[in-house]
Protein backbone atom coordinates (compact mmCIF):
# COMPACT_ATOMS: atom_id res chain seq x y z
CA UNK A 1 0.00 0.00 0.00
CA UNK A 2 1.65 3.25 -0.78
CA UNK A 3 1.93 5.82 1.82
CA UNK A 4 -0.72 8.16 0.28
CA UNK A 5 -3.25 5.77 0.43
CA UNK A 6 -2.52 4.69 3.97
CA UNK A 7 -2.86 8.40 4.65
CA UNK A 8 -6.25 8.26 3.25
CA UNK A 9 -7.53 5.02 5.35
CA UNK A 10 -6.54 6.68 8.26
CA UNK A 11 -8.66 9.88 7.48
CA UNK A 12 -11.64 7.37 6.89
CA UNK A 13 -11.23 5.43 10.22
CA UNK A 14 -10.51 8.63 12.34
CA UNK A 15 -13.08 10.72 10.87
CA UNK A 16 -15.74 8.34 9.73
CA UNK A 17 -17.58 6.80 6.90
CA UNK A 18 -15.94 6.18 2.97
CA UNK A 19 -18.13 8.96 1.37
CA UNK A 20 -17.30 11.90 3.57
CA UNK A 21 -15.58 14.67 2.60
CA UNK A 22 -12.16 14.75 3.79
CA UNK A 23 -10.50 18.12 3.60
CA UNK A 24 -6.84 17.59 4.62
CA UNK A 25 -6.03 19.24 8.14
CA UNK A 26 -2.77 20.90 7.80
CA UNK A 27 -0.81 17.94 8.94
CA UNK A 28 -2.96 15.91 6.88
CA UNK A 29 -1.35 17.72 3.72
CA UNK A 30 2.06 18.11 5.15
CA UNK A 31 1.82 14.15 5.74
CA UNK A 32 0.53 13.77 2.12
CA UNK A 33 3.25 16.00 0.86
CA UNK A 34 5.83 14.54 2.37
CA UNK A 35 4.79 11.15 0.96
CA UNK A 36 4.30 12.21 -1.96
CA UNK A 37 8.06 13.61 -2.06
CA UNK A 38 8.64 9.98 -0.57
CA UNK A 39 7.15 8.31 -3.44
CA UNK A 40 8.54 10.82 -6.25
CA UNK A 41 12.17 9.84 -4.72
CA UNK A 42 11.74 6.04 -5.37
CA UNK A 43 10.28 6.82 -9.11
CA UNK A 44 13.27 9.75 -9.52
CA UNK A 45 16.78 9.60 -8.76
CA UNK A 46 19.10 12.21 -6.46
CA UNK A 47 21.17 14.52 -8.40
CA UNK A 48 24.20 16.14 -6.62
CA UNK A 49 25.59 19.24 -7.16
CA UNK A 50 27.64 21.45 -5.03
CA UNK A 51 26.65 24.71 -3.63
CA UNK A 52 28.79 27.57 -5.21
CA UNK A 53 29.30 29.11 -1.48
CA UNK A 54 32.11 27.95 0.31
CA UNK A 55 31.01 26.57 4.00
CA UNK A 56 32.34 27.59 7.13
CA UNK A 57 35.20 26.10 9.19
CA UNK A 58 33.74 23.29 10.97
CA UNK A 59 30.22 23.41 9.01
CA UNK A 60 28.35 20.97 6.90
CA UNK A 61 29.18 21.46 2.84
CA UNK A 62 26.16 22.23 1.36
CA UNK A 63 24.55 20.46 -1.23
CA UNK A 64 21.59 20.46 -3.51
CA UNK A 65 20.13 17.15 -3.61
CA UNK A 66 16.54 16.75 -4.62
CA UNK A 67 14.68 14.29 -5.70
CA UNK A 68 13.78 14.65 -9.31
CA UNK A 69 10.42 13.16 -10.06
CA UNK A 70 7.01 14.09 -11.84
CA UNK A 71 6.04 16.26 -8.65
CA UNK A 72 9.07 18.77 -9.02
CA UNK A 73 7.77 21.74 -10.92
CA UNK A 74 4.38 20.67 -10.20
CA UNK A 75 3.09 19.58 -6.05
CA UNK A 76 6.73 21.71 -5.03
CA UNK A 77 9.41 23.90 -6.64
CA UNK A 78 13.46 23.97 -6.69
CA UNK A 79 15.39 25.98 -7.63
CA UNK A 80 16.20 23.70 -10.95
CA UNK A 81 12.69 23.21 -11.73
CA UNK A 82 10.38 26.20 -10.51
CA UNK A 83 7.35 25.03 -13.07
CA UNK A 84 5.28 28.17 -13.14
CA UNK A 85 7.28 30.54 -10.81
CA UNK A 86 10.18 30.56 -12.70
CA UNK A 87 10.55 34.32 -11.70
CA UNK A 88 9.77 33.74 -8.19
CA UNK A 89 13.22 31.35 -7.27
CA UNK A 90 14.84 33.93 -5.23
CA UNK A 91 12.19 34.94 -3.23
CA UNK A 92 10.70 31.16 -2.05
CA UNK A 93 13.76 29.22 -1.99
CA UNK A 94 14.66 27.75 1.08
CA UNK A 95 18.49 28.83 2.01
CA UNK A 96 19.90 25.74 5.04
CA UNK A 97 22.70 26.26 6.97
CA UNK A 98 24.35 23.48 9.45
CA UNK A 99 26.57 23.93 12.17
CA UNK A 100 27.72 21.11 14.96
CA UNK A 101 29.28 21.58 18.25
CA UNK A 102 30.17 19.80 20.58
CA UNK A 103 26.39 20.17 22.06
CA UNK A 104 24.57 18.96 18.55
CA UNK A 105 23.76 20.36 15.27
CA UNK A 106 21.47 23.62 14.19
CA UNK A 107 20.10 23.50 11.56
CA UNK A 108 19.00 27.21 9.79
CA UNK A 109 16.51 27.94 7.35
CA UNK A 110 16.00 31.25 5.96
CA UNK A 111 13.60 31.96 2.96
CA UNK A 112 14.65 35.64 1.63
CA UNK A 113 11.35 36.97 1.53
CA UNK A 114 9.16 39.90 2.61
CA UNK A 115 6.27 39.67 5.09
CA UNK A 116 3.51 41.98 4.27
CA UNK A 117 1.04 40.20 6.96
CA UNK A 118 -1.50 38.40 5.56
CA UNK A 119 -1.37 39.77 2.50
CA UNK A 120 1.63 37.70 1.11
CA UNK A 121 4.09 35.61 3.90
CA UNK A 122 5.97 32.63 4.55
CA UNK A 123 3.70 30.52 6.33
CA UNK A 124 6.03 27.86 7.38
CA UNK A 125 9.11 26.06 7.37
CA UNK A 126 9.22 22.36 7.71
CA UNK A 127 12.55 20.46 8.00
CA UNK A 128 12.60 16.53 6.85
CA UNK A 129 15.14 13.82 7.37
CA UNK A 130 16.82 11.84 4.30
CA UNK A 131 13.51 9.61 4.80
CA UNK A 132 10.98 12.45 4.10
CA UNK A 133 9.82 12.13 8.40
CA UNK A 134 9.42 15.75 9.54
CA UNK A 135 12.15 16.76 12.32
CA UNK A 136 9.89 19.60 13.09
CA UNK A 137 8.46 22.81 11.81
CA UNK A 138 8.20 26.81 12.61
CA UNK A 139 4.90 28.33 12.11
CA UNK A 140 5.52 32.59 10.86
CA UNK A 141 2.99 35.42 12.17
CA UNK A 142 3.44 37.44 9.96
CA UNK A 143 1.87 40.40 11.99
CA UNK A 144 4.89 40.02 14.48
CA UNK A 145 8.07 38.21 12.25
CA UNK A 146 9.44 40.03 9.63
CA UNK A 147 12.19 37.95 8.55
CA UNK A 148 11.17 34.02 8.03
CA UNK A 149 13.98 32.69 9.98
CA UNK A 150 13.64 29.42 11.85
CA UNK A 151 16.93 27.47 13.59
CA UNK A 152 16.18 23.83 14.40
CA UNK A 153 18.41 22.66 17.49
CA UNK A 154 19.33 19.04 17.41
CA UNK A 155 20.88 18.14 21.13
CA UNK A 156 24.05 15.74 20.47
CA UNK A 157 22.49 14.49 17.36
CA UNK A 158 24.75 12.11 15.47
CA UNK A 159 22.60 12.47 12.25
CA UNK A 160 24.54 12.42 8.85
CA UNK A 161 22.73 12.80 5.40
CA UNK A 162 20.76 14.47 3.39
CA UNK A 163 18.30 17.85 4.91
CA UNK A 164 15.00 18.94 3.13
CA UNK A 165 13.33 22.08 4.07
CA UNK A 166 10.04 23.29 2.76
CA UNK A 167 9.49 26.70 2.74
CA UNK A 168 5.65 27.66 1.90
CA UNK A 169 4.19 30.54 0.57
CA UNK A 170 0.63 32.16 0.83
CA UNK A 171 0.79 32.59 -2.47
CA UNK A 172 3.21 30.79 -4.41
CA UNK A 173 3.01 26.91 -2.83
CA UNK A 174 5.86 24.58 -1.77
CA UNK A 175 9.94 25.35 -1.86
CA UNK A 176 12.33 22.54 -1.53
CA UNK A 177 15.83 22.70 -0.89
CA UNK A 178 18.73 20.77 0.66
CA UNK A 179 22.06 20.47 2.54
CA UNK A 180 23.96 17.01 3.23
CA UNK A 181 25.57 16.80 6.85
Amino acid sequence: MMKNERIYEEAVKRDGEEGRDHRLSRRSLVKFAAGSLAAGSVAGSLKAVAAAAPAEAGAPAAVDVVPTSGLEGSLYYTESNPGRWHKKIKGHLPVLSAKRDESGLTVTVVTAHEMKGFEHYIVKHILLDKYYNVLGEKMFDPTKEFTPKSAFVFSGAAYSGTLYAVSVCNKHDAWLNSIEV
